[in-house]
């Protein structure tokens, strides 16, 4: 394996891995001369260099872009906007729940992300949305929807699918505030680029060309098209193929929230010799168990709950010699603070025939064990159960935390031991000098040959949490009570350790659109137009609530003429006249400005 030697001065430092927002798959990186290659996973890019992980070293080597060659330079380059956009969308979807209810702060925080992230279009896209619907301020999101239509084109240079969804839902967006801007030909031509933008004609897209052909069509709505926009947009929406379902929707425009979701490869999702147990789902946490008794296995709260996802679940446990992959058909859990939804199999037309782990959630009462343990029913599971002490360790007591560190070589690193010992015992809970953190939380905390507790979390300075042997059997008797655990005789070896230490995994169901995101705000119980927002201004008088006068001469329901009038006056006594301004009330609307618009309540449509 060959480093980079042209590049002089290289920047090479240790690195641990993210939790989030990398990209964990190995590729072979080649420089512009095609001397040299090496093996190594993205890390970013920052200031035109590129941050590569090496797979053998574990060592990261930072070099400018240029010095790849062209197809390495262009992977660079798409990673970094997968890294962009998955990051983004992280952080707007935690506004999205506010944009009905509070749009002008919603707006705000979307555009300071859009300057945040000046290579994603999510917040774009959602910002110029509030804009529009919540305060009707058009020119603002026209300038803000055609730099998320610059992005997407940029990140089509590198990948020409990439953003199909998003870019439709952009180019409908900013057609119907040129629509509102009376800018119908315009309109029309961004219609057309929404339709060409996907393989088939959004929904939305269809509902809004139909709408305008219809209303151009009627000279009394006032909409004028050039008859070869008419033209071309009837027969683009005719002769494509509409995805999704065919529903009516009430009269109006309607702006596109859907979006093409960032694929979560780009995190933590993707493990070497690890496949996901069917395509529906995607990994949402990774830790360690071990098994307490036949067909148990022990783990803790945070890894099979995560509390940024509510949906269906499967956990699997990774085990045995060869390793192989279990289901857990039941999950006892206490101290949820989320809890997911407790169900054996999920049968939609959205999940298919998909079975899920059942969660059965206990909520400790007062005097009963409140640890935040987690034990896994799995069916076929062939592993010894390890020993148990009967009370928990004094301060002091050596240890060893077993477990599995977060990665993608998870497996091919086989278990990890952290070192350490007791620091403190307080009503079950046990402060180990042991690093607790990220993959090894479920793991067995082993001393005196037998496991004196579980991991729980990290502490402060590099330390963990546990809970001792004592809380973790009155746990287990209370709420489990369908299995025993075996006391410890102080004869448990490092390698029996290791054969019952198992991985853990939580899987969750696979977001393919924001449909599902989206559906608590949308118009409609019905979630295929979750992602659908209906414009509720009124096109007639612009949001105003009041008609302009049809006297083109009335200004704000005044009629402005000239007159002359004395301005001064000269030395010999004479008058200084000069033409100036004057008022009178328009006849037409009797000095009102217009009327009030009979097509809505104040600016607003019922």
């Amino acid at each position: 394996m060959f480093i980079f030697r042209l590049v002089v001065g290289l920047l090479i430092f240790e690195i641990v891995f993210a939790a989030d927002g990398w990209s964990r798959d190995v590729y072979e990186w080649t420089d512009s001369t095609g001397q040299y290659t090496v093996r190594a996973a993205f890390r970013g890019v920052e200031k035109g260099n590129v941050k590569l992980l090496k797979e053998d070293a574990g060592k990261t080597i930072q070099l400018p872009l240029e010095r790849l060659d062209d197809e390495g330079r262009k992977r660079a380059q798409l990673l970094n906007v997968e890294q962009q956009d998955f990051s983004q969308f992280e952080r707007v979807r935690e506004q999205l729940p506010a944009l009905r209810e509070r749009p002008a702060s919603t707006a705000q925080m979307l555009i300071e992300l859009h300057k945040m992230f000046p290579e994603s279009p999510y917040a774009g896209l959602w910002a110029a949305v509030a804009l529009c619907e919540g305060e009707n301020k058009v020119l603002n999101a026209k300038v803000i929807l055609k730099q998320t239509i610059s992005r997407i084109k940029a990140q089509q240079e590198l990948a020409p699918k990439r953003h199909g969804r998003t870019l439709a839902s952009a180019f409908n967006n900013l057609a119907i505030c040129e629509i509102k801007e009376r800018q119908n030909d315009s309109s029309a031509n961004n219609m057309l680029k929404s339709i060409e933008a996907t393989d088939s004609v959004p929904l939305f897209t269809l509902h809004n060309s139909r709408l305008l052909t219809e209303l151009t069509s009627d000279r009394d709505a006032g909409f004028d098209l050039t008859a070869t926009n008419r033209s071309r947009l009837m027969q683009a929406v005719a002769t494509n193929f509409v995805s999704g379902v065919h529903t009516d929707l009430t009269p109006g425009w309607y702006y596109s929230l859907d979006v093409n979701v960032p694929h979560k490869s780009v995190g933590t999702t993707q493990l070497d010799g690890i496949d996901p147990p069917n395509e529906q789902v995607e990994l949402l946490a990774v830790g360690t168990g071990f098994v307490v008794a036949p067909g148990v296995v022990l783990t803790v709260r945070p890894v099979v709950e995560t509390t940024n996802y509510t949906g269906p679940k499967l956990v699997t446990v990774v085990a045995g010699s060869p390793m192989k992959t279990l289901p857990a058909s039941d999950i006892v859990v206490t101290n949820v603070r989320s809890e997911a939804r407790s169900i054996t199999s999920f049968r939609s037309s959205e999940s298919g025939n998909a079975v899920w782990t059942k969660f059965n959630v206990i909520h400790p009462k007062p005097g009963q064990p409140s640890g935040e343990l987690a034990a896994l029913m799995v069916p076929n599971l062939e592993i010894p159960p390890l020993k148990m002490a009967v009370q928990n360790p004094s301060v002091g007591t050596s240890i060893e935390v077993f477990g599995f560190e977060r990665g993608p070589k998870l497996l091919q690193r086989g278990v990890q031991r952290q070192q350490g010992d007791i620091r403190r015992e307080d009503r079950g809970r046990l402060g180990v000098s042991a690093r607790v953190k990220g993959g090894n939380r479920g793991g067995p905390i082993v001393g005196n040959g037998s496991v004196l507790g579980i991991a729980w979390q990290s502490g402060t300075n590099g330390t963990g949490i546990g809970y001792g042997a004592d809380e973790v059997r009155n746990w287990f008797y209370d709420y489990v009570q369908t299995h025993s655990i075996e006391d410890g005789d102080g004869g448990l070896g490092r390698l029996e350790v290791e054969a019952s230490t198992v991985v853990v995994l939580c899987w969750g169901k696979r977001v393919n659109a924001t449909a599902t995101l989206l559906s608590e705000m949308a118009d409609f119980s019905n979630i295929a137009n979750a992602s659908l927002l209906r414009d509720t201004w009124c096109v007639h008088c612009e949001g105003r609530g009041q008609l302009r006068c049809p006297d083109t001469k009335c200004k704000g329901g005044k009629y402005v003429f000239k007159e002359p009038r004395v301005v001064g006056r000269r030395p010999d006594g004479s008058p200084v006249t000069a033409s100036l301004n004057s008022y009178r009330p328009c006849k037409t609307c009797r000095g009102a400005g217009g009327k009030p618009c009979t097509h809505c309540n104040r600016g607003r449509l019922e």
